[in-house]
């Protein structure tokens, strides 16, 4: 495969990307607004909702840089075709 077919494959779909990017962007600040509560205001279950916020904003963070990826390859796939000459002109 190559590398402009990868980019082509990645940007395919920019809604579905930058829905998954918002998503996890909201998910990564529940996760830090977590982190924040158990470190300032819980003593009882801190621990577990420390951790439990961490891997939280780790998932996040990896959905949401999915997102972005698409979303990037989307804007370089225009660049690509726009960058390319057409079939009748440039001959």
């Amino acid at each position: 495969m190559t590398f402009k077919h990868l980019i082509y494959k990645l940007g395919a779909a920019p809604q579905r990307s930058s829905r998954l990017f918002f998503t996890g962007l909201i998910a990564f600040v529940v996760g830090l607004v977590g982190v924040y509560v158990s470190v300032n205001f819980m003593q009882t279950y801190a621990v577990i909702l420390k951790w439990l916020s961490l891997a939280i904003m780790l998932i996040s963070f990896v959905v949401a840089m999915t997102g972005y990826v698409g979303i990037l390859a989307n804007r370089f796939a225009q660049v690509i075709n726009l960058s390319e000459p057409r079939g009748g002109r440039d001959k």
